[in-house]
Order: C-alpha cells, then sequence, then structure tokens
C-alpha cells in the first residue's frame, strides 16, 4: 500500500493513564490498515522514540516514506531522527483547528469567523495546483491577517501541509482522521487494565483483516482495481465524455482536452500527467486523461494508468495472511529475558486539591 504512514496517541482513562498509540496505512479500497500498537505513559520524547524506533524495524525509514501527525513537539523531534530520509507532514484538522482558536481570541463572532476559516484553510490545503492554493490562501490571509501571524509564528511552511506542494506522494491523505478513527473504536477499552486493552486491540485488527480479506475474495475477479477507484473512475468516465481532445504528440502521448467549461488542459500519458494535477496526486486517471484514452480507442489502459496499490491483486497481498489473537496465558512461552523482568507499576502523579 501507499508508504504514508499516520501516527496518532490518545489518553488512556484507566487508573494508571498513559497513552495508547496507534500507527496506521490506508490500503487500496481507502481502509483504514493497522501497522502497530503501543502504549506509553504519556507524550515525551522518551516514548516517542521507542515507539518509532520499533516502527522503523517494520517500516524502514526512506524517501519514499511519509509520517503524517500532529504537531506536538516530541513526535517531530524523534521523526526527524528516527525518518531521517522521509517527509514529515501535518494534519491539516489539527493547524485548522489551531488557526480557528487564534483567530477566535478577541473577535466579537467568535463561531463564525472561527468556522469560515478553518472551512477556507481546509481548500487551500486541498487544492491541486500551485495557482488555485496561491489564490486561496492569498485571500484567506488578507481576509484574516491573524492567520499569516499563527502561519508565521508557527513556521507552518506550505510543504508540510499542502497537497500541491507536498515533495512526496502523498495521494488523499491530508489527515489522521483515519487513526483517530480506529482509536475512537477503543473509547471504552481505555479505561480497561493493560492486557485487557491490548486483548482487545488485537482483537479489532482480527475482526478487521478477516473482513477486508472476505470483501476482497468476493469482489469481481474480473475487476482489476478495488471497488473504491473502480467507482471513481466510472464517474470520471460519464463526465469525460463530453470532453474534446486534440492530439499533439501521439510518440509521447501528449493531448489537450478541453472540458465542459471550456478550460484546456495538457495530458500526458506517458509520463501520468495532466495539467489540473488530479492525475498526478491521487494516482488514477482525472477525467481529461480518461477522455485522452476514450477517444484513442484503449480504454483497457485506464487500469494500466493507475498506481500499483489501488489493483485488485495488490490489495489482496495486504490480507492474505491470518491475524491470529493471543493464545491463552497458559499456553504462553516466554523466553527468560522477559520472564525475569520485575515490572514495577507505572509512576502515577496525584491530583491535589
Amino acid at each position: 500500500m501507499c508508504k504514508v504512514v499516520v501516527v496518532d496517541a490518545t489518553f488512556l482513562t484507566s487508573q494508571y493513564k498513559g497513552a495508547l498509540i496507534v500507527a496506521t496505512a490506508q490500503d487500496g479500497d481507502h481502509h483504514q490498515y493497522p501497522l502497530a500498537w503501543g502504549v506509553i505513559d504519556r507524550e515525551k520524547d522518551a516514548s516517542w522514540l521507542w515507539f518509532m524506533t520499533r516502527l522503523s524495524e517494520v517500516i524502514p525509514d526512506g524517501p519514499d516514506v511519509v509520517v503524517l501527525s500532529d504537531r506536538h513537539k516530541s513526535i517531530i523531534k524523534v521523526a526527524r531522527e528516527v525518518y531521517k530520509q522521509a517527509q514529515h507532514d501535518f494534519c491539516v484538522r489539527h493547524i485548522a483547528h489551531n488557526l480557528k482558536v487564534h483567530v477566535n481570541r478577541g473577535s466579537r463572532r467568535k463561531s463564525s469567523n472561527g468556522e469560515t476559516v478553518s472551512k477556507l484553510f481546509f481548500k487551500c490545503a486541498a487544492a491541486y495546483t500551485i495557482d488555485e492554493f496561491e489564490y486561496l490562501y492569498d485571500d484567506l490571509k488578507s481576509r484574516y491577517p491573524k492567520v499569516a501571524e499563527y502561519m508565521q509564528k508557527e513556521e507552518l511552511a506550505p510543504e508540510n501541509w499542502a497537497r500541491c506542494k507536498f515533495k512526496s506522494e502523498m495521494y488523499n491523505m491530508l489527515t489522521t482522521n483515519g487513526a483517530e478513527s480506529i482509536n475512537s473504536v477503543l473509547k471504552k477499552a481505555k479505561k480497561y487494565p493493560l492486557l485487557s486493552l491490548l486483548y482487545i486491540c488485537l482483537g479489532k485488527t482480527v475482526e478487521w483483516f478477516n473482513r477486508h480479506m472476505l470483501e476482497v475474495g468476493s469482489s469481481d475477479e474480473s475487476q482489476k482495481l478495488t471497488p473504491f477507484v473502480y467507482k471513481e473512475l466510472h464517474e470520471r468516465y460519464e463526465k469525460a465524455c463530453t470532453f474534446d481532445v486534440q492530439e499533439l504528440n501521439g510518440v509521447t502521448g501528449e493531448f489537450e482536452v478541453r472540458d465542459d467549461k471550456g478550460r484546456r488542459h495538457l495530458v500526458n500519458l506517458g509520463e501520468r500527467t495532466c495539467g489540473c494535477k488530479m492525475f498526478d496526486v491521487d494516482r488514477y486517471p482525472c477525467s481529461h486523461a480518461i477522455a485522452v484514452a476514450h477517444m484513442i480507442g484503449k480504454g483497457d489502459m485506464i487500469y494500466e494508468l493507475c498506481s500499483e496499490y489501488y489493483r485488485r491483486d495488490t490489495w489482496h497481498m495486504a490480507y492474505q495472511e491470518t491475524v491470529y489473537p493471543f493464545p491463552d496465558c497458559c499456553d504462553w512461552k516466554l523466553p527468560s529475558s522477559i520472564a525475569d523482568v520485575v515490572v514495577l507499576p507505572p509512576i502515577v502523579e496525584e491530583k491535589r486539591n
């Protein structure tokens, strides 16, 4: 699957507190895919260093890896230490929330201003082209000077949150919502003792893997792509049939496409790019590229132009192995290096009135 690793932590509500960390990816059908679970005493440098180091044993560092998280100082520091080659990007939703709070300070119309800023910022982050982004971002900063003030103060470069500015392939990933949704499923379990919590984490992973494994098996084998992308391409195809296409260079695969609004887009099938940038970012054909394939009579080419991560056989590989629950504790065979360790209870700070 695409190498965008989302990490998120949520507070535990048991007697000893602490936090549960989950690292997730996204499969070709846009399902959340748990990669690793971890329990820490609290979010600090040492705890995140332990988790990220263990995570790197499963997901090695590399220039094609992206770590997506909120802007916790320890995460930022440790991600740079452990994933030195990877790109580290920030959750758009968290930035939008902070902007909302910052803009509302001292404002009489707090709720309306904050909500408007949040929505406009999301539009900036989701823009596919540089021109669209700059227009929206300049408009946002001119209407709300506090936005420019906050972004400069926090040193939030667009390269770390704007879709069109990303240096690595992010696909559709802009937020940590996937990891947070997994953590929300465990809301009740967060008050349980540690072992019970881990049983539930693994149990949910077993449940999700089995469900998606069955989905792969029940899907149409003649369908070469995942159901999500197949549906998206089908919707784009209906729109593409109304476009005008002109061949510019049949050897390099360059075409000009004029859409139903009269806008012109340069499509290069050889390089899998389009002027709208959706083809470049999403990694499956935009409506303009589909119009080209339709015009030259090569409809099957549409599937070949999709990233391998969206192909049915790749999706199948993600769930081809069974995830097993913990065996009964009576059957545990622990090495002496583990069995002889004396585990002390966590240090809990007592609340004073």
